[in-house]
């Protein structure tokens, strides 16, 4: 396989269930997002790997996600975007968000636990909200309800920009990993019922007030000042 990567792609992608996929979390909410695996093609479309292609040439979806994760590093080490902090308002507050805009797999970072980890360093918090409106987009955020109107407004705007819409939902990552997905305010009903859920969780139950000790600091942020651009070394 070359150059296979990440994509993520909204549950209702027309053609979804053709393709070799996952979702990103055990949600059964019709919101969340999903993973699937494909290539750019020569004309420059992407080119997705499909359940049959997998079958017929014996591959499983950790093979396919294990090369997709080693070539997504790949990419992320030639792209030029950055980690750029946003000062954003809400709720009468002021919040601070990190947000990196740049390929169609630039919110695929989302699945990356080195990255996660630098996330929650960064903010010293014992977990950290995450958001991929799109697939060109990714934000995070310490306090998960302070990033809701910056984060729809992104999912909003990703057609009129020519990106690919992916999901409204916030996603919590703890310790490199993705524990969970809370659905938009006033979407909490749109569930497929007959589907599994275990990582369901409540915007109003995610609590940050205690913060990680200085210490805990990540030693891989390159650029601590939060007034500029954040950048994380490449693995």
């Amino acid at each position: 396989m070359s150059l296979v990567v990440p994509y993520l792609g909204r549950n209702n992608w027309k053609g979804k269930d053709l393709l070799m996929h996952r979702d990103l979390v055990q949600t059964n909410h019709l919101h969340r997002a999903v993973v699937c695996y494909g290539m750019k093609g020569e004309n420059g479309k992407n080119q997705y790997l499909t359940s049959i292609e997998a079958d017929q040439s014996g591959y499983t979806l950790d093979m396919v996600e294990t090369e997709a994760m080693q070539n997504l590093l790949y990419l992320d080490q030639q792209e030029d975007a950055d980690w750029v902090p946003v000062i954003s308002e809400s709720q009468g507050q002021k919040v601070t968000l990190l947000t990196k805009t740049g390929s169609d797999v630039t919110a695929s970072n989302i699945i990356r636990p080195d990255i996660l980890r630098d996330l929650q360093h960064y903010f010293e918090a014992p977990n950290v909200a995450i958001g991929v409106p799109n697939r060109n987009t990714i934000i995070a955020c310490a306090k998960p309800t302070l990033m809701l109107d910056y984060m729809k407004r992104k999912y909003e705007e990703s057609v009129s920009r020519g990106y690919e819409p992916v999901s409204d939902m916030v996603y919590l990552a703890k310790g490199g990993l993705l524990i969970g997905a809370a659905p938009f305010p006033g979407s909490e009903d749109l569930v497929d019922r007959g589907r599994e859920d275990t990582q369901t969780v409540s915007l109003n139950k995610i609590s940050n007030s205690t913060p990680l000790k200085k210490k805990a600091r990540a030693k891989t942020l390159i650029n601590m000042d939060k007034k500029k651009k954040v950048t994380f070394k490449s693995r």
